[in-house]
């Protein structure tokens, strides 16, 4: 089934059970000889009064505002999370649900394995 959004995207910003959240774009991380990586990517932060605060997610987004989108989306309303320290057999990451089931990110994107939202 192909991905269908669950959330009203304003900008780079939306609202999730009465709470704001930012997509907001950072420098990449410094290679191993302390040079920045020019390239930005987007990071998901809770609000504070009109303005990003601190991050939802310590991970990147990737570079592509719409594949942002999704991730948010997989992180605030599906509860998905990022599974550290495996792959799946591609070598693409593995997001794990609230029930422990675990997918590849690829099928995620794709809209396969959605969760109804944990409070409606």
């Amino acid at each position: 089934m192909p991905w269908k959004t669950l959330l009203h995207w304003a900008g780079d910003t939306t609202i999730v059970d009465g709470r704001v959240y930012h997509l907001v774009k950072h420098p990449g991380d410094a290679d191993d000889k302390g040079r920045p990586d020019p390239a930005e990517t987007w990071y998901l932060h809770d609000d504070d009064g009109g303005r990003p605060a601190d991050m939802r997610c310590s991970f990147t987004l990737g570079g592509n505002l719409r594949v942002a989108r999704r991730l948010a989306e997989l992180l605030l309303v599906d509860q998905w999370d990022r599974v550290y320290g495996r792959w799946a057999p591609d070598g693409g990451e593995l997001w794990k649900s609230p029930a422990g089931e675990v997918r590849p990110l690829a099928e995620l994107l794709r809209g396969e394995h959605r969760h109804a939202p944990a409070t409606a």
